[in-house]
């Protein structure tokens, strides 16, 4: 029989139950994280979202699994500010932003048409690994008028590796190239 450890982080927090000495016959059928319960809601929500994401053809995993962080590598081709050819890792949601930057192409990306929680921070990780992202602020009118940015990416960038084929299954939708009338 486990026993628990009631621990309180904050005041006016209820205590979280930890397992202590527990066999895994005790843990069959509940899901721990680092030894910690996790309810069985949370597990049910990943195992949803996830089956949503096959029916609707988006690559999700079957079986309730959840989906892989997406990882890959991208090479920035030369130009004047890098003389040579670089190889950068990308990780999770900033690798997702650079996946969408790459295939927006021109037209760039906005939290309006690309929902995510924190584009500015994905576009700032980016910055800092060396990707030239421009940010554009633009106006819209509406009952809900304001400013949104839109985010455009400067450099010629090459996606592959990692679990990029289970983000996308068709490929990489790489952008034709913008061609200038002679």
């Amino acid at each position: 029989m486990p026993t628990y450890t009631q621990t309180a982080h904050r005041r006016n927090r209820p205590a979280r139950r930890r397992l202590n000495n527990a066999s895994p016959a005790d843990l069959a059928g509940q899901l721990t994280i680092g030894g910690r319960l996790v309810h069985r809601r949370t597990h049910q929500c990943a195992a949803f979202c996830n089956l949503v994401a096959v029916l609707a053809g988006l690559g999700g995993k079957p079986e309730g699994s959840v989906m892989e962080k997406l990882t890959c590598s991208a090479f920035l081709e030369p130009n004047e500010r890098n003389p040579e050819r670089r190889r950068v890792s990308v990780l999770g949601r900033e690798a997702w932003a650079l996946l969408e930057l790459v295939e927006a192409g021109v037209t760039g990306c906005t939290p309006i048409d690309n929902p995510a929680p924190r584009w500015s921070h994905y576009v700032r990780l980016l910055r800092r690994d060396g990707f030239r992202v421009e940010t554009i602020h633009e106006d819209h009118a509406g009952p809900f008028s304001g400013s949104h940015a839109r985010y455009l990416l400067h450099d010629q960038v090459t996606l592959d590796g990692g679990n990029l084929s289970q983000w996308r299954p068709n490929g990489v939708r790489y952008p034709q190239p913008v061609r200038v009338a002679a």
